[in-house]
């Protein structure tokens, strides 16, 4: 199995400055003498801290002031119900023998326009499931 290397850092007078210079040094001593890949690009963007805040502390709480249940339950349901549909695609595995292992929903590898759609048909979905209104990010104050 190929185990691949992700190294954030910045670009500064055209040199590439690692955040872990000794991932780097370590990552080309172990590749000494084997042919190798090094990818370059943009770092992604992922969901950001306020998303989370309003995913956590607004949406969830929102349905769970209505119900009283559990908020990880609403999470599970969520992830089920919005999240699988919406990632299909992607929350497959390519394996070695050209099958494909179905991986579990998360919102750890969302880019931050992804998480911005799922928390739009989280709402949506909190709506139209249960009756449960949640205010937009603009209307709430998250501190």
């Amino acid at each position: 199995m190929t185990r691949s290397l992700i190294l954030d850092g910045v670009v500064k007078k055209g040199r590439f400055l690692p955040d872990d210079p000794d991932m780097l040094r370590n990552a080309f001593r172990s590749r000494e003498g084997k042919r190798s890949r090094l990818t370059f690009g943009a770092v992604p963007r992922g969901r950001s801290i306020p998303q989370l805040k309003y995913y956590w502390g607004v949406l969830i709480e929102e349905c769970v002031k209505w119900s009283g249940a559990d908020p990880d339950d609403f999470h599970e349901e969520f992830l089920e119900q919005v999240m699988r549909p919406m990632l299909e695609r992607k929350l497959f595995i390519g394996l070695p023998n050209g099958k494909r292992l179905q991986g579990r929903p998360t919102t750890t590898t969302l880019t931050l326009e992804e998480m911005t759609e799922y928390i739009s048909r989280c709402k949506d979905y909190a709506y139209q499931e249960w009756e449960v209104e949640v205010p937009d990010i603009d209307h709430v104050s998250m501190r």
